[in-house]
């Protein structure tokens, strides 16, 4: 907030590339330090998301492997893992397509909402 306020007072502010220092010495955001923290938390962001889903893929495989084992060790004349096989298999392309494909949605939902919060301030 008070970068904001110190943007208002500076006779800088209109450059944006140009860095300037508030009336306590801080130096402030310019536009080039804000694109870069952009791209910085896309980058973060996509990478969580896509470990988010690279552990419930090694999960999905890790448990499957069990109740196929656990389901031949047991009653092999009822082959019951299919279901489980196939409904987790449906959850986990819903949580590709969710959180791998339309990342980019999400995160340019995201900054939308955000400069609209800022622009209010």
């Amino acid at each position: 907030m008070l970068c904001v306020h110190a943007m208002r007072q500076s006779a800088d502010f209109r450059n944006p590339y140009v860095p300037f220092t508030t009336h306590t010495g801080e130096i402030a955001m310019t536009t080039q330090m804000l694109d870069n923290y952009r791209r910085a938390y896309r980058d973060l962001s996509v990478k969580d998301f896509r470990r988010g889903f690279k552990v419930h893929c090694i999960i999905y495989i890790i448990m499957n492997i069990f109740l196929v084992a656990f389901n031949l060790l047991t009653n092999p004349e009822v082959l019951w893992f299919f279901g489980a096989l196939f409904g987790w298999g449906a959850g986990l392309v819903a949580h590709y397509v969710k959180d791998v494909v339309k990342i980019g949605g999400k995160l340019d939902a995201m900054e939308a909402s955000a400069l609209e919060i800022a622009s209010r301030m």
